[in-house]
């Protein structure tokens, strides 16, 4: 993955998020929006990747239900540190596992809006540029932990029952929208 220190180092502004802040979209210049648009997007590739082959290790050393262990107690981890001074990155749904991903209002709107076509977006809020891009389901080693009761896991099912009792995050096909990355750049 390419990085990109020149334009990440402009970025040295600390300003505080407010996520019960309504977000206004406001015009964004072509350039900007390209600028935003492509680092975005270089960093939630990198963060998927790296987040998925993770979980590919963990179903390695102990299944399916060890993914949902590792899921539990390292992704949310695992996603921050990837976030920087330049950049804070996480991950929404509107069917979230972790209560700390659900999506807000307007956040739905958002998910709701992605299409086959358009799986992304940048929209400003209270001056920081915001950029989504959709999560979907891509392979059939997903749906054991978000498929539906034909496809899932028994003993993930039983680890997920213990560790998210309120989860939302079944029922999926592959192929479907299971959330966004969000990154919110800091200058």
């Amino acid at each position: 993955m390419k990085k990109y220190p020149f334009i990440l180092a402009l970025a040295l502004g600390t300003i505080s998020c407010n996520e019960n802040a309504s977000i206004h979209v406001e015009e964004i210049s072509p350039a900007k929006t390209t600028d935003y648009e492509h680092i975005g997007d270089s960093l939630t590739t990198n963060a998927q990747a790296v987040l998925l082959s993770n979980v590919a290790g963990a179903i390695q050393n102990g299944g399916f239900a060890h993914a949902v262990d590792f899921c539990n107690l390292r992704a949310t981890l695992l996603t921050d540190s990837l976030s920087s001074e330049s950049y804070t990155i996480s991950r929404i749904s509107e069917k979230n596992r972790n209560p700390k991903n659900a999506a807000s209002e307007m956040e739905l709107n958002i998910l709701q809006n992605f299409t086959a076509d358009n799986n992304h977006t940048l929209v400003e809020n209270n001056g920081k540029h915001v950029y989504y891009k959709a999560i979907r389901i891509g392979m059939p080693t997903c749906l054991k932990c978000h498929g539906t009761s034909e496809t899932l896991d028994t003993e993930a099912s039983k680890m997920i029952s213990d560790r998210y009792p309120n989860d939302k995050a079944t029922g999926y096909k592959e192929g479907d929208l299971r959330g966004a990355w969000k990154v919110v750049f800091n200058y």
